[in-house]
């Protein structure tokens, strides 16, 4: 089983008890990005805040950047696959306004999330089929 897969697709709901119920059953490897955030959590199996993902996807706690081009990324295989929904866009935009405002405090902007995050936004401002929902998700 692919765990980084799995997270992917249940970090949406992690203020769920099915994150957590999920977390628990997971096994992930040390060789996984995941593996640093999410390991120590699963003994807990408790919903996580959106503040813990922001801050597990920051260049400071992950400086090759993959978990937030993972999370980032969630959105244009959404979107290309003509599969978005309002949980994915939710869940992508509180964490990414999150994450900017931590940035924000903190000690400035790493040039490589100002890239994801801006090929994100483009990827999901010009795709037609994400208008309904990026509308919906934002109210």
């Amino acid at each position: 089983m692919n765990a980084d897969a799995v997270l992917q697709v249940f970090l949406p709901y992690q203020e769920s008890p099915n994150f957590a119920r999920m977390l628990a059953i997971l096994t992930i490897p040390t060789t996984s990005p995941y593996h640093a955030p999410f390991s120590p959590l699963i003994k807990s199996a408790q919903p996580l805040p959106r503040t813990y993902i922001a801050t597990a996807i920051s260049p400071a706690r992950d400086r090759s950047l993959r978990l937030l081009n993972d999370v980032a990324g969630t959105i244009k295989v959404a979107l290309d696959e003509d599969v978005v929904h309002r949980a994915l866009l939710a869940f992508w935009t509180s964490t990414m306004v999150e994450l900017l405002d931590k940035v924000r405090t903190g000690k400035g902007v790493n040039e490589g999330m100002v890239k994801i995050m801006v090929e994100a936004f483009v990827t999901i401002l010009s795709n037609k089929g994400s208008g309904s929902d990026v509308c919906v998700s934002a109210s």
